[in-house]
């Protein structure tokens, strides 16, 4: 089992974690991997087992109530990697599912509980508040996600299915 990490902020801490567990998942399932940090989002995967590859990508973010009720993504200007997915039409947001997952963890909530959310491009389009722009910054609404929390084990678990499916 892989452990839940205690400390989750600040963001790259969570990220190291994330990326941690990842690579245990992809020893555990015998596959091979590579990943590549901020390859566009916070995490590239490029997988491979019986001479097929796959790849994902995930962006990781951690609340941690520096803006109440929200999370930004890109930058200030409302630029960035995250930004352009989001705002790419609905019907294209599901070809992005396959390959992206959104990782929250909230680190208002103690270690153990439900604090954990994997999402895909189109719930994170769906929770942006106010819609997705450019020329703005962008948050997530946490009250828009709170459906999606889990604790950790349960979160390992969609990721594996996430990276293997």
């Amino acid at each position: 089992m892989i452990s839940e990490p205690i400390v989750i902020t600040p963001e790259s801490a969570f990220e190291a974690a994330v990326l941690d567990a990842v690579r245990d998942l992809v020893r555990d399932a015998g596959w091979s991997y590579l990943v590549v940090p901020r390859f566009g989002l916070d995490l590239a995967l490029f997988l491979a087992r019986e001479g097929r590859a796959y790849t994902r990508f995930l962006e990781v973010k951690v609340y941690a109530a520096r803006r109440p009720g929200g999370i930004g993504f890109g930058t200030q200007k409302g630029e960035g990697p995250q930004v352009e997915l989001l705002l790419c039409p609905d019907q294209d947001l599901a070809l992005l599912d396959t390959a992206v997952r959104w990782i929250l963890a909230d680190a208002t909530r103690p270690a153990g509980s439900a604090r954990y959310a994997l999402f895909d491009c189109r719930r994170a389009k769906a929770a942006a508040m106010g819609g997705v722009r450019k020329g703005k910054q962008n948050n997530l609404r946490m009250s828009a996600l709170q459906d999606c929390f889990q604790a950790w084990p349960e979160l390992l678990g969609q990721l594996q299915r996430f990276m293997f499916n």
